[in-house]
């Protein structure tokens, strides 16, 4: 019983980690942008992602990674990544403003 209880929990580690590192969304929206941009690509992706979750939460992420899986071309996965910069910034702006007005 003990080693089935282990089994599964190792199991599941293991899917966790597999999904987090393999099949999140960002993952495959940086591998579509490495895929049609080049391996240089790669450390900005992963970057702008990082920055996204960090200021924008899921929502940007998600924006973000539908956009670069969709795109086709190299011009449209910069397009996309143009996209989440801009809606980066905007959150940064909305943030100055809102603690210039007190917080409101």
């Amino acid at each position: 019983m003990r080693r089935n209880l282990l089994i599964v929990v190792v199991l599941a580690v293991a899917g966790t980690f597999a999904w987090r590192e393999l099949f999140s969304g960002e993952k495959r929206a940086c591998r579509r942008y490495v895929s049609l941009c080049g391996e240089e690509k790669r450390a900005d992706c992963e970057s702008l992602f990082e920055q996204a979750r960090a200021a924008g939460g899921d929502e940007l992420v998600d924006f973000g990674a539908d956009c670069f899986t969709s795109a086709n071309s190299c011009a449209q996965a910069v397009g996309c990544s143009t996209g989440v910069s801009a809606r980066l910034a905007s959150a940064a702006v909305g943030g100055f403003f809102k603690g210039l007005s007190g917080g409101k």
